[in-house]
């Protein structure tokens, strides 16, 4: 009896000491559920403004961290929208887990990131067509940073549609496509920027070169 009222004990001390460390924060997600495109958004509460930053990580299911994310906490309440989507570049599905260290005190919550099927293109794609408009980068180096779209499935191509084509420059239209799409709020989606690179694709203007199998042999 004794020996149970031990193990009681202890385990009620151990409860203890977990809610002291958390209490004086939480963090939140708007959502429980997240799909590739969405943004992750988030609200820290602390009872105490310290002036101190408050360190994020996000931890996948197999218990990776991302890298450390300070936040300056100079009000009680702090929201945070992410400023990139959820894509599989980074994140695949599955249940992760956004923890908050402030002043010594630590908490956490869980959410799930599921693929509905959306095109979502990573955030360097944008970089890689901002720098081709501005002529920083020709279109065959351009091309050969739409390879990766084409090898992540981003963008979904039947090799037998390719058409040949001898044309050397992309044309006008596509770059005023892209220079709306880099822009925010341009009314232009993931969607519709990959349906447009598909067509080029198709019709032999964007080249993507085919993996050689027999280098394999």
């Amino acid at each position: 009896m004794k020996k149970i009222l031990l193990m009681f004990s202890l385990m009620m001390l151990s409860t203890a000491t977990v809610f002291a460390q958390e209490g004086g924060i939480q963090i939140s997600t708007d959502k429980q559920t997240y799909y590739f495109g969405d943004f992750l958004k988030f609200t820290i509460n602390v009872d105490n403004v310290t002036g101190d930053f408050a360190v994020i990580h996000i931890v996948d299911s197999s218990g990776k961290k991302s890298s450390p994310i300070n936040l300056p906490i100079s009000e009680k309440i702090t929201t945070i929208t992410a400023p990139n989507p959820f894509g599989a570049e980074i994140f695949g599905e599955g249940e992760y887990t956004l923890e908050v260290d402030y002043d010594r005190k630590y908490h956490s919550t869980k959410f799930f990131v599921k693929d509905s099927g959306k095109v979502v293109i990573p955030v360097w794609i944008k970089d890689l067509g901002a720098w081709w408009i501005e002529g920083l980068i020709s279109d065959s180096e351009f091309a050969k940073g739409i390879e990766y779209l084409i090898e992540s499935n981003v963008i979904v191509i039947q090799q037998q549609a390719v058409q040949e084509n001898h044309e050397s420059s992309i044309p006008d239209w596509f770059r005023y496509t892209t220079e709306l799409w880099i822009q925010e709020d341009n009314g232009i989606s993931d969607e519709e920027f990959a349906n447009a690179l598909a067509h080029l694709i198709k019709i032999g203007v964007i080249v993507i070169n085919a993996s050689d199998e027999s280098e394999q042999t």
